[in-house]
C-alpha cells in the first residue's frame, strides 16, 4: 500500500509533504512495488517535490522491484 507520503508525493501536495517530514516521516519508506515517494514525484515531474525529498535525504538510486530508480522514471 501506500504511506500518507507517497499520497502527497503523487498529488503534489507539499503542504502535507512538509508536515510529514518535519513529524519524522521516512523518505524511502516503499510501497508494495518497492517505490519510494521520489519514484511518485520523479515520475509525474514534480520538480518541487523531488527537490524537497532529495533534501530530506530520499535515495534517488533506490530500485524497485523491476529495477527502476527514481532517475528511470523521470525520462
Amino acid at each position: 500500500g501506500y504511506s500518507p507520503l507517497h499520497w502527497a508525493a503523487r498529488r503534489q501536495d507539499k503542504a502535507s509533504l512538509e508536515i510529514l517530514l518535519e513529524a519524522g516521516a521516512r523518505v524511502d519508506t516503499r510501497n508494495l512495488n518497492g517505490r519510494t515517494a521520489l519514484h511518485f514525484s520523479a515520475q509525474r515531474g514534480h520538480l518541487d517535490v523531488v527537490k524537497r525529498l532529495l533534501a530530506a535525504g530520499s535515495d534517488v538510486g533506490a530500485s524497485d522491484v523491476n529495477g527502476r530508480t527514481p532517475l528511470h522514471l523521470a525520462v
